[in-house]
């Protein structure tokens, strides 16, 4: 291998990288909006898992959420269509 064929394996691979650490640092800058189509938007702890992790400690959550597993429910030239259960609870439900 010469040392200039390196040179171009390793350029995609940190242009790669710099992309993504510019993305990610931009996700982390914006701000929630005070209102969404006339709804009052609040930033709030919610806790998300799977169906097979196990519940977390409701302390410190305002809102859980459990998503079930997915099932395919079609299949087809454009894509594949799937269903995911998913279950609601709020932090002052009992």
């Amino acid at each position: 291998m010469t040392p200039n064929s390196d040179h171009k394996k390793k350029t995609p691979l940190v242009t790669a990288v710099l992309i993504l650490i510019l993305l990610v640092s931009a996700a982390n800058v914006q701000k929630l909006p005070g209102k969404i189509r006339g709804y009052t938007v609040y930033d709030a702890n919610i806790a998300v898992t799977g169906a097979a992790d196990h519940s977390p400690s409701e302390a410190g959550y305002r809102a859980n959420v459990k998503l079930g597993h997915p099932t395919i429910t079609g299949i087809g030239l454009s894509g594949i269509k799937f269903e995911i259960g998913a279950e609601f609870k709020s932090g002052d439900q009992r």
